[in-house]
């Protein structure tokens, strides 16, 4: 499947990247309704996601002549919007936009796309076959075949021009001949396939005149999945097409729950940050890579003042809108190599790369100003901030690093609250 993003924020398009890759779907990212549709009129897209207003033209008027172009008819287009009223929804249903919504409704945006992807792959019991055949009266008859058992069918007669496509595109099926005239034979297509990331979980059913047992060996070693003998039947020949393909879906259904349920367990259900678990996991690592590379790190830690009074004066749920709001906040202060994540309870944990001393106070300070200019639910909230740093050159454990800022905490509850305070060794 493949995905356009046109004209969404930064923060929103890297979370739709990835959801999108989660799901084995390409995207790209455009900034401009123009540059999009002349693109869409040279390449098939799945899903189109896309704001209201674009730099250069409205929403509304890139999907109606999205909607003329013949090879768009059927694509999915999620418009996302900052305003909520009768008049544009109608705007967008007529002008062919498949589903709406507001743009702070992020959760619900990502649901929507898995769930359309759920039921599109459903519902497509078939696929997109690059077929490899140098014979063209042979790749007409087997072609009509594909089509005809309803599998989308690009075919070509030499392995460069497959090497080309499989690049540029998702197939779930690749049928190529042992021998194709040209520079490479169809061994050398399959061999050349399997180095490539991007093709190396696509399924290969590799044709052959030939039916020695040294040659069917050879053919499986090279890297495709199956063998077929150009004698086989019509049956024979949909038959291992068809599990070929079911058995990549259900593998990507398979990466899919694995990746869904490692990131569930990785992340704080309550804010979206990382959780502790993963914060254990990776701080380390980031650590061991600025020693080897000689660079500084710094940890923050932010425990946010007389929570609890929160809690017991206006109710749970308002103290996870503050904690959420706070999270949210803190995401949005610090880089996206940065790990930001929610220790346990009020505490949150900031560790930051190629991050100085100074440059750790400066991000502290201003990350304490905007928490008490915040307000979450009219609310005034502060933090006690606590820094540690692990100087260019110098070793420290995670470990070390985390007792040094939250003795730096207690520090700075000690002293008042609402304040920096600096490790000092």
């Amino acid at each position: 499947m493949r995905a356009i993003i046109i004209d969404i924020s930064k923060s929103l398009s890297v979370l739709l990247n990835q959801h999108m890759a989660s799901h084995q779907i390409k995207s790209l990212t455009l900034t401009k309704g123009k540059e999009a549709l002349e693109m869409l009129k040279r390449a098939r897209c799945d899903l189109v996601v896309i704001s209201m207003y674009l730099e250069d033209m409205e929403g509304t008027e890139f999907v109606e002549a999205l909607r003329k172009l013949d090879n768009q008819a059927d694509t999915h287009v999620v418009m996302l919007t900052t305003e909520e009223n009768r008049d544009i929804l109608g705007r967008a249903m007529k002008a062919g936009v498949n589903e709406l919504f507001p743009k702070q409704k992020v959760d619900a945006v990502l649901e929507h796309i898995t769930h359309w992807v759920q039921k599109t792959r459903l519902k497509t019991t078939t696929g997109n076959i690059l077929y490899v055949e140098d014979n063209q009266s042979t790749a007409l008859v087997v072609s009509e075949v594909l089509k005809n058992s309803g599998y989308s069918v690009k075919q070509v007669a030499n392995g460069l021009a497959a090497l080309e496509l499989m690049e540029n595109n998702v197939f779930d099926l690749l049928l190529v001949d042992y021998i194709l005239e040209g520079d490479m034979t169809g061994l050398e297509v399959v061999k050349t396939l399997r180095t490539r990331t991007s093709a190396i979980e696509c399924p290969i059913l590799m044709l052959s005149g030939q039916e020695s047992e040294q040659v069917k060996v050879e053919i499986l070693r090279s890297g495709a999945n199956d063998y077929l003998s150009k004698g086989a039947s019509r049956d024979e020949m949909l038959a291992r097409i068809s599990n070929l393909i079911r058995t990549k879906r259900l593998f990507e259904q398979v990466q899919y729950q694995q990746q869904k349920l490692q990131h569930l367990a990785m992340t704080d259900q309550l804010t979206g940050l990382h959780n502790r678990h993963y914060l254990f996991e990776a701080a380390p690592q980031k650590l061991s890579e600025a020693q080897r590379h000689k660079f500084p790190v710094a940890l923050i830690i932010v425990d946010l003042d007389k929570f609890k009074q929160i809690n017991d004066e206006h109710g749970h749920a308002s103290g996870d809108r503050v904690l959420k709001e706070a999270a949210q906040l803190l995401r949005k202060q610090c880089r996206k190599e940065d790990i930001v994540a929610r220790f346990g309870g009020e505490e949150f944990v900031i560790l930051l790369s190629h991050c100085d001393q100074r440059q750790a106070l400066e991000k502290a300070e201003s990350i304490r100003c905007a928490l008490q200019n915040l307000n979450p639910i009219q609310l005034k909230v502060t933090g006690s901030f606590g820094v540690a740093c692990c100087q260019q050159g110098t070793h420290a454990s995670f470990n070390d690093l985390f007792s040094d800022a939250d003795t730096a905490v207690y520090q700075a509850k000690h002293n008042g609250r609402n304040r920096v305070e600096l490790h000092r060794t």
